[in-house]
């Protein structure tokens, strides 16, 4: 499943060139798209590098989302400088930009915020190892959690997913993923819980997105090759 970080910025450059940063003439608006581990971003709906050659892309850091600066700030039209001696990043274009700037990214981390405020917090343990997880402010995953805490017998499939059969279906809205990342919490046909533990490009099935393990690091030696036992509680 994919998680997106989108920055929609329309600024106004005045005449005079002064420190700060800026996003687009008059009022035209930019919408950046980034996919949290993605090294691909789209800009105005053209897919591109975030950094050609490197492996550079949105993450998330203890909850908060974190995305290329230089990226940003260049498809936007600033000019970007890295002083390496003084570890000084310095971005430059247009006047009062660095106020304006500061106030649209500051929208976009309120947004966020609020995006992530609304998620629910669950934990996801296995054998020995537990996972911290979120569920996404849907249909699908409040229904889920209503459910918590539940242990499930958990089974194997295509070296790359664990799934139950649950009696109860969820309401369902699914979608033809690009990208399956490790540690994503899908439905596939209204019944089938599923965590995958490995990254991959799907066939041709459809998932309804229903959250996510925030660090999934061990979560496939955890799981193993063979059926496994998890217990999800809130």
């Amino acid at each position: 499943m994919k998680r997106f970080f989108t920055a929609f910025l329309s600024l106004t450059i005045a005449a005079a060139n002064t420190m700060g940063c800026i996003a687009e003439t008059n009022t035209d608006e930019t919408t950046i798209v980034m996919e949290i581990g993605s090294p691909t971003a789209t800009v105005n709906g053209i897919e591109t590098e975030i950094e050609p050659g490197e492996d550079v892309s949105p993450v998330i850091s203890e909850g908060r989302t974190l995305a290329p600066l230089r990226f940003l700030a260049e498809n936007l039209g600033f000019e970007v400088e890295w002083d390496a001696e003084t570890q000084q990043i310095t971005i430059t274009k247009g006047a009062n930009s660095e106020a304006a700037v500061k106030d649209e990214i500051s929208k976009a981390e309120t947004k966020t915020t609020e995006e992530d405020n609304n998620m629910i917090n669950i934990n996801i343990s296995i054998g020995d190892k537990e996972f911290e997880a979120v569920l996404y402010d849907n249909e699908t995953a409040k229904a889920f959690a209503e459910k918590l805490p539940v242990t499930y017998d958990m089974s194997e499939l295509n070296g790359n997913e664990k799934y139950f059969y649950m009696e109860d279906s969820l309401p369902a809205d699914d979608i033809d993923p690009e990208m399956i990342n490790t540690g994503d919490i899908m439905l596939y046909d209204s019944n089938y819980l599923t965590i995958f533990y490995d990254t991959f490009v799907p066939s041709y099935y459809s998932y309804t997105p229903m959250g996510y393990i925030v660090n999934p690091d061990g979560l496939s030696e955890a799981v193993g090759s063979g059926d496994v036992t998890v217990t999800i509680t809130k």
